[in-house]
């Protein structure tokens, strides 16, 4: 029988050794397995990393953590594996603070390693065991994406993590994911971000500030109730104007590169600034006024 997905709540389902098979297979077409609903706790078996490190058909792999110890042997026993994984899908369980530290650095290991190819991070953690990826994190991909390694994660997906370091967060900075997404270097495209711990006005419109010089991001689902609607308005305004310009064909050209910039209309009364003003503002413009980052400008006589 050949399997093309396998998507289990338990390993009993078919069994391990089937699943072993199904990998092991010299013509195996199996490209997605999917475990993280297992609730075996050795279901990283040294067998099964040994299946993973031979198999070449996998590219969306979902696994259970349940210690720091088994996203090291996924890690480190697997190395070539992870040259043609492109979705990498995790849910971590219940783990100690120490541990939190060592699947933060190592996670950022296996997105930033040359050879790896992982585009897609899916990372999902217990209410219990709420992780950071702080500014540590963020900077490690930031500089990754600066030293032109083309092996750039394109796609995130976060529930109950928390994205900035603690201690920023009490000082009233939106802390690494903004540093993040401000940063020339960001490479995502989608972001999902589930159960984020809440932040206040004044970090939401941090947060949302950051995207502005942001061209990449063209999908964000913040699940969060706003506090700050104009922050809610600017983030969302940011998506449609990438949106825009990733449908046209001003970024495709290879000399062209996005920037922002404030614009300021003076002049006299009835001299047609704000007439100016709304043929940029009209749906057909191409420009960042479309999504409402222009305001109307002041009229001085």
């Amino acid at each position: 029988m050949e399997y093309y997905e396998l998507q289990l709540q338990a390993v009993a389902e078919v069994g391990m050794p089937i699943v072993l098979s199904a990998l092991q297979h010299p013509a195996s077409r199996l490209s997605r397995l999917d475990l993280r609903s297992c609730d075996d706790g050795s279901i990283l078996s040294n067998s099964l990393l040994r299946a993973l490190a031979a198999n070449t058909s996998v590219t969306d792999l979902g696994v259970p953590i349940r210690s720091a110890s088994h996203l090291t042997d996924l890690i480190h026993g697997t190395p070539t594996f992870f040259q043609r994984l492109l979705i990498l899908r995790l849910t971590i369980f219940t783990i100690t603070e120490e541990e939190k530290n060592n699947i933060e650095l190592m996670l950022a290991e296996v997105l930033t390693r040359p050879n790896s190819c992982v585009r897609f991070l899916d990372l999902s953690v217990s209410l219990k065991s709420r992780l950071v990826l702080g500014r540590r994190f963020w900077q490690t991909l930031q500089l990754n994406n600066a030293s032109n390694n083309k092996n750039l994660l394109q796609a995130l997906r976060l529930q109950n993590v928390i994205v900035h370091d603690i201690g920023t967060l009490q000082l009233g900075g939106a802390g690494g994911l903004a540093d993040y997404l401000r940063s020339p270097h960001c490479s995502l495209l989608w972001l999902d971000c589930r159960d984020p711990p809440p932040f206040d006005e004044s970090q939401e419109w941090e947060l949302a500030e950051s995207m502005v010089h942001n061209f990449s991001l063209c999908t964000c689902t913040m699940f969060l109730t706003w506090k700050n609607p104009a922050a809610k308005a600017k983030a969302m305004s940011v998506i449609r104007r990438n949106s825009l310009y990733k449908s046209g064909n001003l970024l495709q050209e290879p000399l062209v590169k996005p920037s922002v910039a404030k614009l300021f209309l003076c002049g006299h009364g009835e001299a047609g600034k704000s007439t100016l003003c709304q043929a940029l503002l009209s749906p057909s413009s191409m420009g960042p006024a479309y999504c409402g980052l222009l305001r109307k400008p002041i009229s001085r006589t």
